[in-house]
């Protein structure tokens, strides 16, 4: 990568900057200023400027310390208005803390404990119907399992199975033009209607009838909906069916595609690693002795906890994590103009050999020293500061159930490519198919 003369970046065709380089590859090109750039990297697309922030004092300054001056980016709030609107994730100022004060509840340890039983009938039903042998595309089937999981938790019994289908389809696309504007096309006709925007537009106006016919039915029983339906912000205000809509998709995406593709690389790395699944299935027994775990169980399960966050280390399901400066400031020594655009690149950061002893390599008992976890600035799988991921304790929740569950009665082997070609936008995720082998444990 040529160094600018004139700035801590990489060197930049006229116009459009760095356009082409990103355009191939957003994880790459951020991997290479991260390795190439000491502290951070200033580079522009189409003449938006962009600060790749590399350093925990940096990373601190923008997410913890001074968090109220930045906002979500101009990508997040413009092109996923249509699917989130102003939900908890897009949300800033006087309205995210609204929201998030009157959201928050609805995650806490009680709540997990009820959306527990959910996921975990869910999980045992996908392994009993899993065949002796049979190899599947975990990608799709953890979307699959994550999406009829949810729905059930955010709407209990309102929507039959056709339905639920039929959401998650919608929501694929609405994703597929995510990843769209992320690629060179996307960026350079942005403003176009182009066939992949038309199609998000179409799949909005759909969802967004689908959300407003369970807004008005009578939702029953202990659901994500209902406590919607019910919360007050501290004056005693409910939420609008607008702010209602809106955070419902918040929470879909963020409990849905998220949670999928963590379970569906940690499946990836240990269909290639029968000793850690050993490992992790001898801890299950130990502890379960045959039974379906318990909410309890399930966050105490030290092997299986420590297999998860290497997985998350090697591939985070957020790869980027994007800020806008909403005044002018000094990050640092390196003055950044309001509306700058901030990257905080997970992916570049987890992969540090700086930081992680051979980064590239599975090792999830490096994770028994306690001072890695403490490292809060070098594992961000979930954000961090005021705005880290409130749905945190739920996402983990699903991930160590279905894991728990699948691991308990299968050994699993990759059967498929020990290649994955990554792309990211609302989360990161492979183009590849992930194909896992189940067969069946012996008799213990």
């Amino acid at each position: 990568m040529k160094k600018s003369k004139s700035v801590h970046g990489p060197q930049e065709l006229p116009l459009i900057g760095s356009v082409p380089s990103f355009g191939k590859d957003p994880l790459q090109f951020h991997v290479d200023l991260y390795e190439e750039f000491e502290g951070y990297a200033q580079y522009s697309l189409l003449g938006d400027p962009f600060v790749s922030l590399h350093s925990p004092e940096l990373i601190d300054h923008v997410l913890v310390k001074h968090s109220s001056k930045y906002i979500k980016t101009i990508f997040m709030r413009e092109k996923w208005k249509g699917f989130f609107g102003k939900g908890v994730i897009t949300a800033d100022g006087d309205e995210w803390k609204r929201s998030r004060k009157v959201l928050q509840p609805m995650v806490s340890r009680d709540k997990l404990s009820k959306y527990f039983e959910v996921i975990s009938h869910h999980s045992e039903d996908y392994a009993n119907a899993l065949k002796d042998g049979e190899a599947v595309d975990i990608k799709e089937d953890m979307m699959n399992l994550m999406l009829f999981s949810l729905v059930k938790v955010m709407f209990h019994t309102e929507l039959d199975d056709e339905k639920v289908k039929r959401f998650g389809v919608l929501f694929k696309q609405c994703i597929d033009y995510f990843d769209f504007g992320m690629t060179l096309p996307g960026i350079m006709f942005e403003k176009l209607p182009t066939g992949p925007k038309t199609k998000y537009l179409n799949s909005i106006a759909e969802l967004e009838e689908m959300v407003k016919v369970l807004l008005h039915s009578d939702s029953t029983g202990m659901n994500m909906l209902t406590l919607l339906k019910n919360a007050k912000d501290e004056d005693g205000n409910p939420f609008t069916e607008v702010q209602i809509r809106d955070n419902i998709l918040t929470f879909f995406i963020a409990g849905h595609e998220t949670s999928s593709m963590a379970i569906c690389y940690t499946l990836f790395l240990l269909g290639q690693h029968p000793e850690e699944v050993k490992k992790i299935q001898t801890e299950l027994d130990e502890v379960l002795q045959g039974r379906t775990p318990s909410f309890t169980e399930i966050n105490n399960l030290k092997i299986l906890k420590n297999v998860v966050n290497e997985s998350m280390r090697i591939y985070p399901p957020v790869g980027m994590i994007g800020r806008e400066a909403a005044v002018d400031d000094v990050i640092g020594n390196i003055p950044v103009k309001k509306g700058t655009n901030i990257i905080i690149p997970v992916f570049s950061i987890h992969r540090s050999a700086k930081i992680y002893p051979s980064p590239l390599d599975f090792i999830p008992d490096r994770w028994n020293d306690p001072e890695l976890e403490n490292q809060k600035y070098d594992f961000l799988p979930f954000g961090l500061g005021p705005r880290v991921c409130m749905g945190a304790s739920f996402a983990m929740m699903e991930i160590y159930t279905v894991l728990a569950v699948l691991l308990q009665k299968f050994d699993v082997k990759l059967v498929s490519s020990t290649k994955l070609e990554l792309m990211t936008s609302a989360s990161m995720r492979p183009k590849n198919d992930v194909n896992i082998m189940f067969k069946k444990r012996v008799a213990r």
